[in-house]
């Protein structure tokens, strides 16, 4: 149906035409049709009424469709088998206690992790947010017929199937449930509105089920409800295993055949059989149910071979998470998800604000990539920028995992940019090893046909493998942050102007100008889908046609002129971009780009080499003074005991002396006595005489013996005592010699690094650089100057020149490779695992193209379920802090390194369930929930757990470690940066943004003390008259509506965008109204990432028994810290400042802004 005949009649005209109408069907649908085109609450309200009417036809034999009317704050009971559309009243505080101990053991963590899944739903609103809002692909059951009784045609060239959503969940009631045994304390609960399917089932366009094992999903969260409800927190996380037996036993009723064994087309029956016993098997009797009533119309490729698979009903982390269980138990988990989860430790960590010689030794000219991203203005990193580049090497990820922390604007994108540069610089590398790029490729015995034509399958060099990077966040603006942003012509420096890579394709992309393709926004099967028409099929401007001409085979188009003739011309890619006219030329262009990489390589080596002998040469300066002092101190030493030893000698000497001539006076003393002997009678006969004498002399030889005695240790002390002496003096002299041997090469070091330094005007770092401020330490770029850093700029450049020259040189089995990559991104089955097997390949042929591929961790598990462990190089990781630690099991099972970057003291993950629950489940399971359980875990928090670089923040009287730090802050104005630097970072952050002038029209950043009518809920009116004033008074002043209005509530959020709409302030100042207010106007979690001008913070909860609202918002710096700092020049806070002020850190706010 094309017109819409009730296009002029108001809501009360389309309300009575539906009172009349005794349900006439022609009526209804041109009712249904009309409505599906509006969007107010009494809109919505009719439209389900007519769903209703319709639905309540289907079958006599089931009982009624649940019909919720969003215009009665009531549910009727509309259930004629006795399924209450209230959630049955549940006893409040299960006991479950199973008093476990907190082990985390890795199993247990992922038991953990997916009984949280299990009960996070893939929801929708209407029917249309299933199929991106094609209101033509929902497939409403009619009274008479279901969809596929009515013989509907297909899309040309597709093959139609259907998916049948076999009924719903409603969200809000399930959850209202769920509070009821699992109290939830949170002020401001996330909302959950919408409806979760139940379960859906793959139809082909006859109404039959496929018969694929994938042809059918059930809903875990519809199974998952029931079970918390009973406390049965173990069933939870076995969902696998309960899964295969639902599905088994759900697969024998689904099938239904004739007597040919034919698989039978559903029917209305058929269909209410299979819901009520998913109903009953599953318990939902306790839920709040919609019955089924709709199918999605799937279109395919007419010649694929593999049929669809089933939209996700359940959490996009659960196969992941069991695939990870399952590696644990076969020993099999890759490294660096090991240390993420706490299997293996860092062998050591290291402080990079209290370690400086690590931190220098992180730094040297060696360690740092050869290249770098060439920004706009081509500025170099700040000091720990730098440190984090470096420390994401592969020599120096010892975990396979760096954490940096990034608190805001302190250059996380700038940091992954260069990042990526050494990623492609390293890969070039190993390209320009090839004489003939098309050697990288093997052609295999897999082929597949399509439009007639045989295409061989692949496989790519193992050498070429491992620099694929993937950049992935729970963010969509995130990952456009880094993905989206790479391409753009402001994201590379202006006098780069032959700094181009495949221009005309990213142009055709972003549809705005750029440098190159150098990034692909992948993840969900849309931005597949856009990304491939306009990157392969565009015949104008894809790459398709690029290759195709490179291989030789012209690429002309035929235009017809208005007088009947033609004229021929070459594709609009093949003017721009002017690929190789056969292999022949590239093979030229090749030898060129290899010549000019490795040359402008060898001018970084040596540039690098330089600069690393300077770090050498300083560092053996460092070390020569250090010995210099050592051997000073030791040859003090040796000077005090020479003098030791000379007084000891000369003392020495004199005792001999004084023996000697003891000893000679002795000696004569014998001898004068000898002469006197008695003659021979005398001493025959023994006269008394002779005796006398005897005994004299005898006692004169005792007199003598013992003076020679004391006479020889004399002499033998003074022959020690001069070797001892002798020694002393010859150590004193080597030490002397070696000190002016150590002197004279540090004069000549000296004067060779003298003459570097003013050569190359080198910032080095060396002792002397810690002697300055710490805000001048942080700010520094070291040992690159301006012309070395040019040098790596040009290296990058000649890298993409090679990246491209190489894709021109192997053409023909790229465009074999891609043309069938292209075709399901890797999604789907090619048919048999020979072929299956090569997928890998083709994902590697697709990187060697678009180095980066960005997705939210949402799509990970569909685009990469076919790749096996560790067959991508890196994850790169942005705004982890925001991003539960689950979701990145997934993207680190297929990635060898993860680079991850974020800050936990911004937005934390986001948890719609009641916090008393999770924390059960954590308990049950033996898991610490403030280390695994968001959202105070992310993926950040055990990121830099499991970081070998780390800093450590003082925090009153405690601390609080993080990865590897940023410090230098470049976005915000005074005061945003001093509010955020004390609430969250213990001043340790520098500011390096220059002073903007103050806003002329509104004044300096203020608080608007606002003491209003408090309305419903957290909401006031008189904030909002505030607001629209000032939104006026900017509009006035001619100043662009470049800002944010945030607020800690969704209620004054949803209040606020109808405010400002009908206050018809932007008409005439914005493009779409409608679009601005859902882009500028949010939950202080809808802007992390994001800037502007000017921020307004509206804070709401006027009443004063709203303490623990104010005190959730103010409890923590997270939500302020976000808030704030997303105003590059003036923030404007409009709210009750009596209230406020005492709710936590916004008496910090109180103190720093001035009343307006």
């Amino acid at each position: 149906m094309t017109k819409r005949p009730y296009f002029k009649k108001s809501i009360d005209e389309l309300e009575a035409l539906f009172a009349t109408s005794n349900n006439n069907p022609n009526t209804l649908s041109l009712l249904e049709h009309e409505l599906q085109h509006r969007h107010t609450k009494r809109a919505n309200s009719l439209l389900f009424k007519i769903e209703a009417v319709k639905l309540t036809e289907i079958t006599n034999t089931t009982r009624a469709p649940q019909v919720i009317d969003q215009s009665q704050e009531k549910n009727e009971d509309l259930d004629t088998k006795n399924y209450s559309t209230i959630a049955k009243e549940i006893a409040p505080e299960l006991d479950i206690n199973p008093q476990i101990p907190i082990t985390n053991d890795p199993q247990n963590i992922l038991r953990t992790w997916t009984a949280l899944e299990v009960l996070s739903p893939q929801s929708y609103r209407r029917e249309t947010d299933l199929v991106a809002g094609n209101h033509s692909r929902i497939a409403r059951f009619e009274k008479s017929d279901l969809p596929w009784q009515k013989s509907e045609k297909s899309l040309p060239k597709k093959r139609l199937y259907y998916e049948l959503i076999l009924g719903s969940v409603a969200l809000g009631p399930a959850v209202e449930s769920l509070l009821k045994v699992y109290a939830d304390k949170r002020p401001d609960q996330p909302s959950m509105q919408g409806y979760c399917p139940i379960a859906s089932i793959l139809l082909d366009k006859e109404g039959c089920p496929l018969t694929e094992d994938n042809s059918f999903a059930i809903s875990s969260f519809a199974w998952g409800v029931p079970i918390a409800l009973q406390g049965d927190l173990q069933a939870l996380a076995e969902w696998p295993d309960h899964e295969k037996n639902l599905k088994s036993a759900f697969q024998k009723l689904l099938f239904q055949r004739d007597a040919q064994e034919n698989v039978l087309p559903l029917t209305k029956e058929h269909i209410s059989q299979l819901f009520n016993f998913l109903v009953n098997k599953m318990n939902l009797d306790v839920l709040e149910l919609k019955q089924p009533y709709f199918a999605l119309r799937r279109y395919e490729h007419f010649y694929s071979k593999t049929s669809p698979e089933p939209s996700l009903l359940n959490s996009f982390f659960l196969d992941d998470l069991s695939i990870a269980r399952n590696h644990i138990k076969n020993g099999t988990l890759p490294h660096a998800l090991r240390h993420y989860l706490g299997i293996e430790k860092p062998t050591h960590k290291i402080n990079l604000l209290q370690d400086t010689l690590k931190l220098q030794q992180l730094l040297q000219p060696s360690q740092t990539p050869l290249g770098k991203w060439p920004g706009n203005g081509r500025f170099p990193l700040a000091l720990l920028q730098q440190a984090a580049v470096n420390a994401a090497t592969p020599a120096l990820m010892e975990t396979g995992i760096l954490g940096v922390n990034g608190p805001p604007g302190t250059g996380k994108t700038t940091l992954l940019r260069d990042v990526v540069a050494a990623r492609i610089i390293e890969r070039a590398e190993v390209m320009s090893t090839y004489t003939n790029p098309a050697d990288a490729f093997s052609p295999t015995s897999q082929t597949l046909q399509r439009n007639g034509a045989k295409i061989t399958l692949h496989k790519l060099d193992e050498k070429l493998k491992g620099f694929e990077m993937v950049v992935t966040s729970s963010n969509n603006k995130a990952v456009e942050n880094v993905s989206a942003e790479l391409p753009v012509i402001g994201a590379i420096a202006s006098d780069a102007p032959e700094l181009r890579y495949f221009k005309t394709i990213s142009d055709n992309l972003l549809e705005c100008d750029t440098w190159g393709t150098i990034s692909a926004v992948l993840g969900n099967a849309s931005n597949r889908y856009i990304f491939s028409q306009k990157f392969w099929r565009d015949d104008e401007n894809g790459l398709s046609t690029y290759l195709n001409h490179a291989c030789g085979i012209p690429q002309i188009a035929l235009e017809f002129q208005d007088d009947g003739t033609s004229i021929k011309r070459y594709r609009d890619i093949v003017n721009h971009e002017c690929p190789p006219a056969n292999p022949k030329e590239a093979g030229a262009r090749w030898k060129e780009a290899c010549t000019h990489f490795k040359q402008a390589l060898k001018v970084s080596q040596d540039s690098q080499k330089i600069l690393q002998k300077l770090h050498t040469q300083l560092q053996r300066l460092l070390a020569i003074a250090a010995k210099i002092k050592d051997i000073e101190s030791t040859q003090s030493e040796l000077i005090d005991k020479i003098a030791s030893f000379q007084s000891a000698l000369s003392e020495a000497q004199q005792q001999l002396k004084m023996a000697e001539a003891d000893k000679t006076q002795k000696q004569n003393l014998k001898e004068t006595h000898l002469s006197a002997r008695p003659g021979f009678f005398a001493r025959l006969l023994q006269t008394r005489r002779f005796r006398e004498w005897s005994a004299e002399i005898n006692e004169l030889e005792e007199e003598v013996r013992a003076s020679d005695k004391i006479h020889d240790t004399c002499r033998e002390q003074v022959n020690t005592l001069h070797n001892k002496l002798i020694k002393q003096q010859s150590l004193s002299n080597e030490s002397a010699k070696e000190i002016e041997k150590l002197k004279e090469e540090k004069n000549h070091l000296g004067t060779q690094t003298k003459k570097i330094r003013e050569d190359f005007e080198v910032p080095v770092l060396d002792n002397a650089f810690f002697t300055n401020t710490h805000e001048d330490i942080q700010k520094a770029s070291v040992w690159f100057n301006q012309t070395a850093n040019k040098l790596r700029d040009d290296l990058f450049e000649a890298a993409i020149h090679l990246h491209r020259a190489f894709i021109d040189a192997a053409a023909d089995p790229l465009r074999q490779n891609l043309s069938i990559f292209i075709e399901s991104f890797g999604t789907r089955s090619l048919g048999t695992a020979q072929k299956d097997a090569l997928i890998t390949d083709l994902w590697a042929s697709f990187f060697l193209v678009i180095p980066i591929v960005s997705t939210t961790f949402a799509s990970v598990n569909r685009m990469f379920s076919r790749l096996p462990l560790e067959s991508l190089g890196w994850l790169l990781v942005d705004e982890a802090g925001q991003a539960a630690p689950q979701a990145a099991v997934g993207a680190m099972l297929r990635t060898k390194r993860a680079v991850i970057v974020g800050d936990p003291l911004q937005i934390e993950p986001v948890v719609t369930l009641p916090n008393s629950l999770t924390e059960k489940i954590c308990t049950f399971f033996g898991v610490d929930p403030i280390k695994y359980n968001p959202p105070e875990a992310s993926v950040q928090t055990l990121a830099d757990m499991a970081s070998m670089y780390y800093a450590r923040f003082p925090i009153g009287s405690g601390y609080r470690d993080v990865g590897a730090p940023l410090l230098v802050h470049r976005r915000c104005n005074s005061p945003m940066f001093e509010i955020s630097n004390e609430i969250a970072y213990s001043n340790l952050m520098v500011q390096a943004k220059k002073p903007s002038p103050v806003n002329t029209i509104l004044g300096p950043s203020a608080w608007i003390n606002v003491q209003g009518n408090p309305g419903p809920d957290k909401w006031c009116a008189d904030e909002a008259d505030v607001l629209i004033d000032k939104l006026y008074q900017l509009r006035r002043g001619g100043m662009d509506a470049d800002l944010y209005i945030v607020t800690p509530f969704v209620i004054v959020q949803d209040n606020l965008r109808q405010e400002i709409l009908k206050s018809h302030v932007l008409n005439d100042w914005v493009d779409k109204p409608d679009a601005w207010v859902r882009e500028h106007v949010g939950t202080v979690h809808t802007v992390q990432g994001r800037e502007a001008k000017i921020v307004f913070f509206v804070l709401g909860a006027q009443m004063t028994s709203q303490n623990g609202a104010r005190a959730w918002a103010g409890g923590k710096p997270n939500l302020v810290n976000v808030a704030i700092t997303r105003a590059k020049e003036s923030l404007y806070v409009i709210g009750n400042r009596h209230l406020w002020k005492s709710a936590g850190v916004f008496a910090v706010l109180d103190r720093y802004l001035p009343n307006h």
